[in-house]
């Protein structure tokens, strides 16, 4: 029943898009325009001279990017029309922005902006180290050169890029759909859940535990240290290269690994195991079987199919 009614809404849509075409003389930027809706939005200032101590985003669609505020308090850039307000209120040094959506009546009540019109630009001073929590349902997240006690990122759709960012408790990161993109990245510990994406940390110090659940896509961590890497994939590539870790473990359904730790390999416990697939142990092919049980540092790596490649560098 479902698979007809998609069906049905879905033929109802080629055909409408037909119509449109043949009434716009076969120019399809006319129906873009048709649905586009710049033209409703107005931009938006919003300055304060409060100190921020937490700051809270919760938007429908949007991206959201963070700039240095030269000025003392915080100041807010955005668009907004008649049918989507942007809720900002402070109180108790918090710092709230919420979304209040009323779509007038449009054709399937669909609406495009362009990226200016969809960005939310948030300046805070450099001197900000409170909580952050940002979620939105469709848009991209870019910050850079900030420090948080603790930073919790949501979004359904869209990418997901820090750089030289610091976190003095846990970061959390929960993606749908979309790119995760961590650069220089200081923490106690990073929570990742991705359900579609890639997953790129490079030169991250992280002093606890990194825990990565991911159901489809490459996860690479590069030149970082990491006290401990806990990854769960369903379908995807695992690579860390040239990072120092003294846990890891990795568990995969389906997907290549490949480890280059710095270390003394005879400080490591080797678990490696595979289904199906080979094992390639600094260079030689071995099977499936522990290594040096009395080390006190643990390399523990399970995959139902593909390829392992385990090695060593000095530091």
């Amino acid at each position: 029943m479902l698979n007809k009614i998609l069906i049905a809404v879905f033929s109802l849509g080629v055909l409408l898009t037909i119509t449109g075409l043949v009434i716009n003389g076969g120019d399809f930027k006319g129906i873009v325009n048709a649905f586009s809706s710049d033209d409703d939005y107005t931009f938006v200032e919003k300055v304060g001279d409060e100190e921020v101590k937490e700051i809270k985003i919760k938007i429908n669609n949007g991206n959201v990017v963070f700039h240095i505020y030269d000025e003392i308090g915080y100041k807010l850039e955005y668009y907004e029309s008649e049918y989507d307000k942007k809720i900002v209120s402070m109180k108790d040094n918090v710092l709230t922005i919420d979304n209040k959506k009323d779509l007038k009546y449009r054709f399937f009540n669909i609406t495009f902006t362009t990226s200016k019109v969809a960005t939310f630009n948030v300046y805070l001073p450099q001197s900000f180290t409170g909580k952050a929590t940002i979620e939105t349902a469709s848009g991209n997240i870019s910050i850079s050169d900030f420090h948080f006690t603790t930073l919790n990122i949501q979004v359904s759709s869209g990418n997901v890029t820090l750089n030289e960012v610091e976190v003095d408790n846990e970061s959390n990161i929960k993606l749908s759909s979309g790119n995760i993109d961590l650069s220089k990245f200081d923490a106690n510990s990073l929570n990742i859940r991705s359900s579609s994406g890639n997953i790129d940390i490079k030169e991250a110090n992280i002093l606890t535990e990194v825990d990565i659940k991911s159901s489809s896509g490459f996860t690479k961590v590069y030149a970082s240290k990491l006290n401990s890497i806990k990854v769960r994939s369903s379908s995807g590539f695992v690579h860390i290269i040239d990072s120092e870790c003294d846990d890891v473990d990795l568990e995969l359904s389906s997907g290549n690994v490949k480890v280059i730790l710095y270390g003394d390999v005879n400080e490591y416990q080797v678990d490696a195991r595979v289904t199906s697939g080979k094992i390639y142990y600094q260079g030689k092919r071995i099977d499936g079987s522990i290594y040096n049980p009395s080390g006190s540092k643990a390399l523990r790596i399970k995959s139902s199919s593909g390829n392992i490649e385990l090695d060593f560098k000095e530091n």
